[in-house]
Protein backbone atom coordinates (compact mmCIF):
# COMPACT_ATOMS: atom_id res chain seq x y z
CA UNK A 1 0.00 0.00 0.00
CA UNK A 2 1.87 3.42 -0.96
CA UNK A 3 2.21 5.73 2.21
CA UNK A 4 -0.51 8.48 0.83
CA UNK A 5 -3.41 5.36 0.87
CA UNK A 6 -2.04 3.92 4.10
CA UNK A 7 -1.53 7.47 5.41
CA UNK A 8 -5.73 8.19 4.10
CA UNK A 9 -7.11 5.51 5.46
CA UNK A 10 -5.18 5.49 8.92
CA UNK A 11 -6.54 9.13 9.71
CA UNK A 12 -10.09 8.21 8.32
CA UNK A 13 -10.34 5.36 10.31
CA UNK A 14 -8.82 6.30 13.87
CA UNK A 15 -10.63 9.45 13.54
CA UNK A 16 -14.22 7.48 12.86
CA UNK A 17 -13.72 5.35 15.67
CA UNK A 18 -13.07 8.13 17.62
CA UNK A 19 -16.25 10.01 16.55
CA UNK A 20 -17.82 6.26 16.90
CA UNK A 21 -17.19 6.17 20.60
CA UNK A 22 -17.69 9.48 21.77
CA UNK A 23 -21.59 9.30 20.17
CA UNK A 24 -21.69 5.95 22.03
CA UNK A 25 -20.64 7.55 25.68
CA UNK A 26 -23.04 10.60 25.35
CA UNK A 27 -25.59 8.80 23.93
CA UNK A 28 -25.13 6.24 26.99
CA UNK A 29 -25.12 8.73 29.60
CA UNK A 30 -27.43 11.36 28.06
CA UNK A 31 -30.28 8.98 27.76
CA UNK A 32 -30.91 8.83 31.50
CA UNK A 33 -30.57 13.14 31.87
CA UNK A 34 -33.56 12.89 29.02
CA UNK A 35 -35.97 10.38 30.71
CA UNK A 36 -35.38 12.41 34.26
CA UNK A 37 -35.94 16.29 32.52
CA UNK A 38 -38.60 15.26 29.82
CA UNK A 39 -40.27 12.49 31.29
CA UNK A 40 -41.78 9.15 29.61
CA UNK A 41 -44.19 11.15 27.16
CA UNK A 42 -42.48 13.42 25.72
CA UNK A 43 -38.97 11.48 25.86
CA UNK A 44 -41.25 9.28 24.01
CA UNK A 45 -42.64 11.80 21.87
CA UNK A 46 -38.68 13.45 20.42
CA UNK A 47 -37.65 9.69 19.72
CA UNK A 48 -41.26 8.82 17.73
CA UNK A 49 -40.23 12.16 15.51
CA UNK A 50 -36.71 10.56 15.08
CA UNK A 51 -37.92 7.43 13.87
CA UNK A 52 -40.52 9.07 11.56
CA UNK A 53 -38.30 11.97 10.21
CA UNK A 54 -35.60 9.54 9.99
CA UNK A 55 -37.88 7.60 6.99
CA UNK A 56 -37.40 11.14 5.25
CA UNK A 57 -33.74 10.74 4.22
CA UNK A 58 -35.03 7.81 1.80
CA UNK A 59 -35.44 11.06 -0.12
CA UNK A 60 -31.87 11.24 -0.22
CA UNK A 61 -32.48 8.50 -3.21
CA UNK A 62 -28.53 7.45 -3.11
CA UNK A 63 -27.08 10.75 -4.15
CA UNK A 64 -24.91 11.04 -1.38
CA UNK A 65 -23.34 7.52 -1.58
CA UNK A 66 -22.97 7.94 -5.79
CA UNK A 67 -21.77 11.92 -5.12
CA UNK A 68 -19.39 10.81 -2.82
CA UNK A 69 -18.10 8.21 -5.41
CA UNK A 70 -17.83 10.91 -8.00
CA UNK A 71 -15.65 12.95 -5.68
CA UNK A 72 -13.27 10.41 -5.22
CA UNK A 73 -12.95 9.16 -8.76
CA UNK A 74 -12.61 12.69 -10.41
CA UNK A 75 -10.76 14.24 -7.71
CA UNK A 76 -8.20 11.26 -8.38
CA UNK A 77 -8.30 12.11 -12.27
CA UNK A 78 -8.00 15.74 -12.10
CA UNK A 79 -11.06 16.57 -13.87
CA UNK A 80 -11.75 19.54 -11.64
CA UNK A 81 -14.36 21.39 -13.43
CA UNK A 82 -16.91 18.29 -13.93
CA UNK A 83 -16.49 18.01 -10.59
CA UNK A 84 -17.73 21.50 -9.88
CA UNK A 85 -20.90 21.08 -12.11
CA UNK A 86 -21.34 17.45 -10.69
CA UNK A 87 -21.43 19.24 -6.97
CA UNK A 88 -23.51 22.00 -8.40
CA UNK A 89 -26.50 19.61 -10.22
CA UNK A 90 -26.44 17.55 -6.75
CA UNK A 91 -26.95 20.75 -4.43
CA UNK A 92 -30.25 22.19 -7.07
CA UNK A 93 -31.25 18.38 -6.49
CA UNK A 94 -31.13 18.35 -2.78
CA UNK A 95 -32.74 22.38 -2.26
CA UNK A 96 -35.90 20.55 -4.54
CA UNK A 97 -35.94 17.91 -2.58
CA UNK A 98 -35.87 19.68 0.74
CA UNK A 99 -38.46 21.67 -0.02
CA UNK A 100 -40.34 19.01 -0.68
CA UNK A 101 -39.73 17.10 2.57
CA UNK A 102 -40.76 20.20 4.51
CA UNK A 103 -44.00 20.50 2.61
CA UNK A 104 -44.89 17.17 3.65
CA UNK A 105 -43.94 17.63 7.27
CA UNK A 106 -46.45 20.87 6.98
CA UNK A 107 -49.19 18.98 5.11
CA UNK A 108 -48.79 15.51 7.74
CA UNK A 109 -48.70 17.73 11.17
CA UNK A 110 -52.36 18.38 11.19
CA UNK A 111 -52.88 15.00 11.63
CA UNK A 112 -49.10 13.79 13.55
CA UNK A 113 -50.94 13.78 16.82
CA UNK A 114 -53.74 11.56 15.76
CA UNK A 115 -52.78 9.34 14.04
CA UNK A 116 -49.70 8.02 16.98
CA UNK A 117 -52.08 8.65 19.87
CA UNK A 118 -50.86 12.15 21.32
CA UNK A 119 -52.36 12.53 24.80
CA UNK A 120 -54.83 15.76 24.21
CA UNK A 121 -52.84 17.86 26.84
CA UNK A 122 -49.56 17.37 24.46
CA UNK A 123 -50.63 18.13 21.22
CA UNK A 124 -49.69 21.32 20.47
CA UNK A 125 -46.20 20.70 21.89
CA UNK A 126 -45.72 17.31 19.82
CA UNK A 127 -47.08 19.29 16.68
CA UNK A 128 -44.64 22.06 16.75
CA UNK A 129 -41.48 19.56 16.88
CA UNK A 130 -42.91 17.87 14.59
CA UNK A 131 -42.52 20.81 12.42
CA UNK A 132 -39.69 22.20 14.24
CA UNK A 133 -37.71 19.04 12.89
CA UNK A 134 -39.28 18.88 9.46
CA UNK A 135 -37.65 22.33 8.92
CA UNK A 136 -33.97 20.73 10.72
CA UNK A 137 -34.25 18.34 7.73
CA UNK A 138 -34.92 20.66 5.05
CA UNK A 139 -31.71 22.02 6.14
CA UNK A 140 -29.46 18.49 6.44
CA UNK A 141 -30.76 17.41 3.77
CA UNK A 142 -28.76 20.21 1.30
CA UNK A 143 -25.76 20.93 3.17
CA UNK A 144 -25.71 16.75 3.19
CA UNK A 145 -23.65 17.64 0.33
CA UNK A 146 -20.85 18.72 1.92
CA UNK A 147 -20.65 15.04 3.82
CA UNK A 148 -20.37 13.49 0.73
CA UNK A 149 -17.51 15.93 -0.48
CA UNK A 150 -15.59 15.77 2.35
CA UNK A 151 -16.19 11.45 2.20
CA UNK A 152 -14.98 11.94 -2.00
CA UNK A 153 -12.03 13.73 -0.69
CA UNK A 154 -10.73 11.51 1.98
CA UNK A 155 -10.84 14.08 4.42
CA UNK A 156 -13.00 11.76 7.13
CA UNK A 157 -11.31 13.02 9.69
CA UNK A 158 -12.21 16.54 8.97
CA UNK A 159 -15.73 15.16 9.22
CA UNK A 160 -15.91 13.10 12.64
CA UNK A 161 -14.22 16.11 14.17
CA UNK A 162 -16.88 18.40 12.53
CA UNK A 163 -19.12 16.04 13.89
CA UNK A 164 -17.95 15.45 17.00
CA UNK A 165 -18.07 18.98 17.97
CA UNK A 166 -21.30 19.17 16.64
CA UNK A 167 -22.38 16.97 19.07
CA UNK A 168 -20.70 18.06 22.12
CA UNK A 169 -22.30 21.88 21.56
CA UNK A 170 -25.84 20.21 20.95
CA UNK A 171 -25.18 17.51 24.16
CA UNK A 172 -24.08 20.73 26.60
CA UNK A 173 -26.78 23.48 24.99
CA UNK A 174 -29.74 20.72 25.48
CA UNK A 175 -28.40 20.23 28.99
CA UNK A 176 -28.56 23.62 29.86
CA UNK A 177 -31.52 24.42 28.25
CA UNK A 178 -33.42 21.63 30.01
CA UNK A 179 -31.57 22.34 33.06
CA UNK A 180 -32.70 25.70 33.16
CA UNK A 181 -36.60 24.31 32.83
CA UNK A 182 -37.53 25.00 29.19
CA UNK A 183 -39.14 22.70 27.40
CA UNK A 184 -39.10 20.07 24.21
CA UNK A 185 -39.46 22.97 21.91
CA UNK A 186 -36.25 24.21 22.83
CA UNK A 187 -35.12 20.91 22.44
CA UNK A 188 -35.77 20.76 18.92
CA UNK A 189 -34.47 24.48 18.42
CA UNK A 190 -31.20 23.31 20.09
CA UNK A 191 -31.02 20.50 17.36
CA UNK A 192 -31.40 23.12 14.46
CA UNK A 193 -29.09 25.65 15.80
CA UNK A 194 -26.89 22.56 15.54
CA UNK A 195 -27.42 21.47 12.64
CA UNK A 196 -26.45 25.03 10.74
CA UNK A 197 -23.50 25.20 13.10
CA UNK A 198 -22.06 21.64 11.64
CA UNK A 199 -22.87 22.77 7.69
CA UNK A 200 -21.11 25.82 8.22
CA UNK A 201 -18.06 23.76 9.79
CA UNK A 202 -18.42 21.25 7.28
CA UNK A 203 -18.56 24.19 4.52
CA UNK A 204 -15.36 25.72 6.30
CA UNK A 205 -13.38 22.21 5.89
CA UNK A 206 -14.18 21.97 2.80
CA UNK A 207 -12.93 25.66 1.42
CA UNK A 208 -9.48 24.62 2.96
CA UNK A 209 -9.01 21.06 1.14
CA UNK A 210 -10.53 22.62 -2.10
CA UNK A 211 -11.08 26.06 -2.31
CA UNK A 212 -11.35 26.37 -5.94
CA UNK A 213 -14.55 23.95 -6.13
CA UNK A 214 -17.56 25.40 -6.41
CA UNK A 215 -21.22 24.41 -5.95
CA UNK A 216 -23.52 26.74 -6.82
CA UNK A 217 -27.17 25.51 -7.93
CA UNK A 218 -27.13 27.49 -10.88
CA UNK A 219 -24.09 25.15 -12.15
CA UNK A 220 -26.93 22.41 -12.79
CA UNK A 221 -26.77 20.22 -15.72
CA UNK A 222 -29.45 17.85 -17.04
CA UNK A 223 -26.93 15.55 -18.66
CA UNK A 224 -25.23 15.35 -15.05
CA UNK A 225 -28.24 15.25 -13.14
CA UNK A 226 -29.31 11.98 -15.33
CA UNK A 227 -25.82 9.88 -15.21
CA UNK A 228 -25.85 10.54 -11.46
CA UNK A 229 -29.39 9.55 -10.80
CA UNK A 230 -28.73 6.30 -13.07
CA UNK A 231 -26.27 5.61 -10.31
CA UNK A 232 -27.56 6.53 -7.37
CA UNK A 233 -31.05 5.06 -8.01
CA UNK A 234 -29.34 1.69 -7.48
CA UNK A 235 -27.74 2.87 -4.73
CA UNK A 236 -31.22 3.55 -3.09
CA UNK A 237 -32.74 0.41 -3.87
CA UNK A 238 -29.97 -1.10 -1.16
CA UNK A 239 -30.58 1.80 1.23
CA UNK A 240 -34.33 0.71 0.94
CA UNK A 241 -33.42 -2.83 1.40
CA UNK A 242 -31.39 -2.43 4.26
CA UNK A 243 -33.86 0.33 5.93
CA UNK A 244 -36.31 -2.64 5.89
CA UNK A 245 -33.92 -5.04 6.75
CA UNK A 246 -33.31 -3.20 9.99
CA UNK A 247 -36.58 -1.69 11.30
CA UNK A 248 -39.23 -4.84 10.53
CA UNK A 249 -38.39 -7.31 13.55
CA UNK A 250 -40.45 -5.38 15.77
CA UNK A 251 -42.98 -4.97 13.38
CA UNK A 252 -43.45 -8.56 12.98
CA UNK A 253 -42.96 -9.54 16.90
CA UNK A 254 -45.86 -6.67 17.17
CA UNK A 255 -48.18 -8.82 14.56
CA UNK A 256 -48.08 -12.19 16.68
CA UNK A 257 -46.59 -11.09 20.45
CA UNK A 258 -47.59 -8.31 23.00
CA UNK A 259 -45.55 -5.10 23.04
CA UNK A 260 -43.58 -6.38 26.23
CA UNK A 261 -41.74 -8.99 24.04
CA UNK A 262 -40.70 -6.47 21.54
CA UNK A 263 -39.30 -4.27 24.66
CA UNK A 264 -37.12 -7.63 25.33
CA UNK A 265 -36.13 -8.10 22.40
CA UNK A 266 -34.77 -4.50 21.55
CA UNK A 267 -32.92 -4.25 24.73
CA UNK A 268 -31.19 -7.69 23.72
CA UNK A 269 -29.82 -6.75 20.22
CA UNK A 270 -28.54 -3.62 21.61
CA UNK A 271 -25.82 -5.01 22.73
CA UNK A 272 -24.96 -7.44 19.48
CA UNK A 273 -25.22 -4.08 17.48
CA UNK A 274 -22.67 -2.82 19.27
CA UNK A 275 -20.74 -5.04 16.53
CA UNK A 276 -22.19 -3.20 13.78
CA UNK A 277 -21.43 0.49 15.25
CA UNK A 278 -17.70 -0.38 15.63
CA UNK A 279 -17.34 -1.88 11.86
CA UNK A 280 -19.25 1.03 10.29
CA UNK A 281 -16.02 3.36 10.09
CA UNK A 282 -13.83 0.97 8.84
CA UNK A 283 -16.16 0.63 6.11
CA UNK A 284 -16.69 4.17 5.39
CA UNK A 285 -12.71 4.90 5.49
CA UNK A 286 -12.65 2.05 2.53
CA UNK A 287 -15.40 3.02 0.45
CA UNK A 288 -13.75 6.16 -1.03
CA UNK A 289 -10.25 4.49 -1.19
CA UNK A 290 -12.04 1.94 -3.70
CA UNK A 291 -13.19 4.63 -5.67
CA UNK A 292 -10.35 5.94 -6.00
CA UNK A 293 -8.45 2.73 -7.12
CA UNK A 294 -11.43 2.18 -9.61
CA UNK A 295 -10.99 5.69 -10.66
CA UNK A 296 -7.29 5.21 -11.30
CA UNK A 297 -7.39 2.37 -12.57
CA UNK A 298 -5.09 0.09 -10.57
CA UNK A 299 -6.40 -3.11 -9.91
CA UNK A 300 -3.84 -4.56 -8.25
CA UNK A 301 -4.14 -2.53 -5.41
CA UNK A 302 -8.03 -2.96 -5.20
CA UNK A 303 -7.27 -6.56 -4.60
CA UNK A 304 -5.14 -5.73 -1.94
CA UNK A 305 -7.37 -3.21 -0.58
CA UNK A 306 -10.19 -5.53 -0.78
CA UNK A 307 -8.41 -8.58 1.12
CA UNK A 308 -6.91 -6.28 4.00
CA UNK A 309 -9.51 -4.57 4.23
CA UNK A 310 -11.78 -7.62 4.89
CA UNK A 311 -9.27 -9.62 6.99
CA UNK A 312 -9.40 -6.10 9.56
CA UNK A 313 -13.26 -6.26 9.41
CA UNK A 314 -12.90 -9.93 10.59
CA UNK A 315 -10.24 -9.73 13.31
CA UNK A 316 -12.45 -6.97 14.67
CA UNK A 317 -15.64 -8.50 13.91
CA UNK A 318 -14.55 -12.06 15.66
CA UNK A 319 -12.84 -10.07 18.89
CA UNK A 320 -16.16 -8.42 19.56
CA UNK A 321 -18.28 -11.40 18.59
CA UNK A 322 -16.07 -13.84 21.03
CA UNK A 323 -16.28 -11.51 23.86
CA UNK A 324 -20.40 -11.01 23.55
CA UNK A 325 -20.32 -15.00 23.04
CA UNK A 326 -18.78 -16.04 26.23
CA UNK A 327 -19.31 -12.76 28.49
CA UNK A 328 -22.69 -11.19 27.04
CA UNK A 329 -25.39 -12.31 29.20
CA UNK A 330 -23.20 -11.30 31.88
CA UNK A 331 -23.18 -7.99 30.56
CA UNK A 332 -26.63 -7.81 29.89
CA UNK A 333 -27.99 -8.43 33.25
CA UNK A 334 -25.44 -6.22 34.90
CA UNK A 335 -26.86 -3.79 32.63
CA UNK A 336 -30.19 -4.43 33.06
CA UNK A 337 -31.17 -7.47 35.12
CA UNK A 338 -30.98 -10.92 35.93
CA UNK A 339 -34.79 -11.49 33.72
CA UNK A 340 -32.40 -10.90 30.49
CA UNK A 341 -30.47 -14.02 31.28
CA UNK A 342 -32.48 -16.27 29.49
CA UNK A 343 -31.87 -13.96 26.47
CA UNK A 344 -28.86 -15.96 25.30
CA UNK A 345 -30.47 -17.68 22.14
CA UNK A 346 -31.59 -14.12 20.98
CA UNK A 347 -27.89 -12.75 21.78
CA UNK A 348 -25.65 -15.01 20.49
CA UNK A 349 -27.88 -15.14 16.85
CA UNK A 350 -27.90 -11.65 16.38
CA UNK A 351 -23.87 -11.80 17.17
CA UNK A 352 -23.11 -14.30 14.70
CA UNK A 353 -25.44 -11.96 12.29
CA UNK A 354 -23.87 -8.87 13.09
CA UNK A 355 -20.26 -10.31 12.05
CA UNK A 356 -21.14 -11.56 8.80
CA UNK A 357 -23.21 -8.45 8.12
CA UNK A 358 -20.02 -6.77 8.69
CA UNK A 359 -17.85 -8.81 7.01
CA UNK A 360 -19.95 -8.77 3.97
CA UNK A 361 -20.41 -5.43 4.04
CA UNK A 362 -16.57 -4.63 2.96
CA UNK A 363 -17.96 -6.40 -0.76
CA UNK A 364 -20.93 -4.29 -0.71
CA UNK A 365 -19.38 -1.05 -0.13
CA UNK A 366 -16.31 -2.50 -2.77
CA UNK A 367 -19.54 -2.94 -5.49
CA UNK A 368 -21.16 0.40 -4.87
CA UNK A 369 -17.63 2.48 -4.88
CA UNK A 370 -16.13 0.65 -7.82
CA UNK A 371 -19.79 1.45 -9.76
CA UNK A 372 -21.34 -1.99 -9.71
CA UNK A 373 -24.45 -0.35 -7.63
CA UNK A 374 -26.54 -2.04 -9.81
CA UNK A 375 -25.48 -5.64 -9.29
CA UNK A 376 -25.36 -4.32 -5.42
CA UNK A 377 -29.08 -3.87 -5.80
CA UNK A 378 -29.70 -7.02 -7.49
CA UNK A 379 -28.39 -8.77 -4.99
CA UNK A 380 -30.75 -7.02 -2.40
CA UNK A 381 -34.34 -8.24 -3.68
CA UNK A 382 -33.52 -11.50 -2.94
CA UNK A 383 -31.88 -10.34 0.75
CA UNK A 384 -35.37 -8.55 1.66
CA UNK A 385 -37.51 -11.10 0.29
CA UNK A 386 -36.06 -14.19 1.77
CA UNK A 387 -35.47 -12.21 5.16
CA UNK A 388 -39.48 -10.77 5.43
CA UNK A 389 -40.31 -14.39 4.29
CA UNK A 390 -38.16 -16.37 6.89
CA UNK A 391 -38.26 -13.83 9.69
CA UNK A 392 -42.43 -14.03 9.72
CA UNK A 393 -42.32 -17.79 9.42
CA UNK A 394 -40.22 -18.70 12.29
CA UNK A 395 -41.45 -15.54 14.56
CA UNK A 396 -44.46 -17.66 14.24
CA UNK A 397 -42.77 -20.50 15.13
CA UNK A 398 -40.02 -19.50 17.49
CA UNK A 399 -40.99 -15.70 18.99
CA UNK A 400 -38.06 -13.77 19.10
CA UNK A 401 -35.00 -16.35 18.61
CA UNK A 402 -37.19 -17.17 15.23
CA UNK A 403 -36.98 -13.17 14.51
CA UNK A 404 -33.30 -13.32 14.84
CA UNK A 405 -32.79 -16.53 13.40
CA UNK A 406 -34.50 -15.23 9.90
CA UNK A 407 -31.94 -12.56 9.95
CA UNK A 408 -29.04 -14.83 9.88
CA UNK A 409 -30.35 -17.19 7.76
CA UNK A 410 -31.08 -14.72 5.38
CA UNK A 411 -28.35 -12.83 5.49
CA UNK A 412 -25.89 -15.92 5.31
CA UNK A 413 -27.89 -17.53 2.29
CA UNK A 414 -27.75 -14.16 0.05
CA UNK A 415 -24.72 -12.08 1.23
CA UNK A 416 -22.41 -14.86 2.32
CA UNK A 417 -22.84 -17.58 -0.40
CA UNK A 418 -24.17 -14.99 -3.19
CA UNK A 419 -22.08 -11.22 -2.53
CA UNK A 420 -19.06 -12.18 -1.72
CA UNK A 421 -18.20 -14.92 -3.97
CA UNK A 422 -19.86 -12.64 -6.79
CA UNK A 423 -16.93 -9.92 -5.69
CA UNK A 424 -14.08 -12.16 -5.66
CA UNK A 425 -15.10 -13.38 -9.00
CA UNK A 426 -15.27 -9.39 -10.50
CA UNK A 427 -11.59 -9.09 -8.78
CA UNK A 428 -10.41 -12.38 -9.60
CA UNK A 429 -9.68 -13.58 -5.86
CA UNK A 430 -10.16 -17.22 -5.63
CA UNK A 431 -12.14 -17.80 -2.84
CA UNK A 432 -9.57 -20.15 -1.13
CA UNK A 433 -7.27 -17.39 -1.57
CA UNK A 434 -10.09 -14.94 -0.27
CA UNK A 435 -10.15 -17.52 2.99
CA UNK A 436 -6.91 -17.74 3.46
CA UNK A 437 -5.88 -14.27 3.41
CA UNK A 438 -8.77 -12.70 4.56
CA UNK A 439 -10.86 -14.61 7.13
CA UNK A 440 -7.99 -17.34 8.61
CA UNK A 441 -5.78 -14.90 10.37
CA UNK A 442 -8.29 -14.72 12.79
CA UNK A 443 -8.39 -18.26 14.10
CA UNK A 444 -5.74 -18.32 16.49
CA UNK A 445 -5.84 -15.41 18.48
CA UNK A 446 -9.97 -16.15 18.81
CA UNK A 447 -8.85 -19.62 20.42
CA UNK A 448 -6.72 -17.79 22.66
CA UNK A 449 -8.70 -14.92 23.38
CA UNK A 450 -11.54 -17.76 24.15
CA UNK A 451 -9.24 -19.65 26.63
CA UNK A 452 -8.44 -16.66 28.10
CA UNK A 453 -12.45 -15.40 28.90
CA UNK A 454 -13.56 -18.45 30.01
CA UNK A 455 -10.65 -19.16 32.67
CA UNK A 456 -11.12 -14.96 33.48
CA UNK A 457 -15.31 -15.90 34.14
CA UNK A 458 -14.11 -18.61 36.63
CA UNK A 459 -11.48 -17.25 38.34
CA UNK A 460 -13.18 -13.66 38.62
CA UNK A 461 -17.01 -13.50 38.09
CA UNK A 462 -18.42 -10.59 36.38
CA UNK A 463 -20.57 -8.81 38.93
CA UNK A 464 -19.78 -5.15 38.29
CA UNK A 465 -18.72 -2.54 35.58
CA UNK A 466 -14.63 -2.38 36.58
CA UNK A 467 -14.61 -5.99 36.03
CA UNK A 468 -16.38 -6.32 32.70
CA UNK A 469 -14.39 -3.35 31.16
CA UNK A 470 -10.95 -4.95 32.99
CA UNK A 471 -11.99 -8.30 31.13
CA UNK A 472 -12.85 -6.89 28.08
CA UNK A 473 -9.81 -5.12 27.75
CA UNK A 474 -7.36 -7.73 28.69
CA UNK A 475 -8.92 -10.17 26.45
CA UNK A 476 -8.74 -7.85 23.60
CA UNK A 477 -5.27 -7.02 24.92
CA UNK A 478 -4.91 -11.30 24.16
CA UNK A 479 -6.31 -11.30 21.12
CA UNK A 480 -4.23 -8.51 19.57
CA UNK A 481 -0.72 -9.68 21.25
CA UNK A 482 -1.56 -13.34 19.94
CA UNK A 483 -2.41 -11.90 16.54
CA UNK A 484 1.16 -10.02 16.29
CA UNK A 485 3.33 -12.55 17.79
CA UNK A 486 1.51 -15.32 16.11
CA UNK A 487 0.12 -14.29 12.95
CA UNK A 488 1.43 -11.33 11.35
CA UNK A 489 4.53 -11.53 9.32
CA UNK A 490 7.32 -8.87 9.95
CA UNK A 491 6.15 -7.00 6.89
CA UNK A 492 2.52 -6.64 8.58
CA UNK A 493 4.25 -5.58 11.87
CA UNK A 494 5.97 -3.01 9.80
CA UNK A 495 3.11 -1.68 7.83
CA UNK A 496 0.87 -1.67 11.08
CA UNK A 497 3.64 0.59 12.39
CA UNK A 498 3.72 2.72 9.80
CA UNK A 499 0.42 3.25 10.00
CA UNK A 500 0.62 4.70 14.06
CA UNK A 501 3.40 6.85 12.39
CA UNK A 502 1.20 8.15 10.11
CA UNK A 503 -1.40 8.17 12.58
CA UNK A 504 0.81 10.74 15.02
CA UNK A 505 2.58 12.63 11.94
CA UNK A 506 -0.02 13.52 9.68
CA UNK A 507 1.50 13.69 6.10
CA UNK A 508 -1.44 12.63 3.99
CA UNK A 509 0.35 14.07 0.58
CA UNK A 510 3.75 12.08 1.04
CA UNK A 511 4.63 10.46 -2.29
CA UNK A 512 6.28 6.79 -2.83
Amino acid sequence: MPPTLRAKLTRNTAATYGSTFLQMAIGFLLTPFLLHKLGNTYYGIWELIGSVIGYFLLLDLGLSAALSKYVAEYHAQHRDSELSMLCGTVFAVYLVLGVIAFVLVLVFSPWFAQVFHIPPQDVKIATWVFVLSGFEFFILLPTSLFNAILVGYQRIDQLAFAGSLALLIDTGLTVLVLSLGFSLVAVAIVSITTTINLALLRLFFIKRSAPDLRFSPFLFHKEVARSIFGYSIAVFGVQLASMVLFRSDNVILGLFYPVSIIATYAVTIKLANILRQLSFPLGTALFPAYAEMHGIKDEARLRRLFLEGTKGMNLMGIMISVFIIIAGIDVLVLWVGPEYRRQGPVLYTMVIFAYLFAVASVSSRYLIGTGQARARAYIAIPDLLANLTLCILFTYLWGQFGVALGNLVSLFMVECLIMIPFSCRKLGIPLKQYFEASLLPALWPALLMSAYLIIFRLTLPITNWPIAFFSFGSSTLVFGTAFLVFVASQKERRTYWLAIRDLFHLNPDSEL
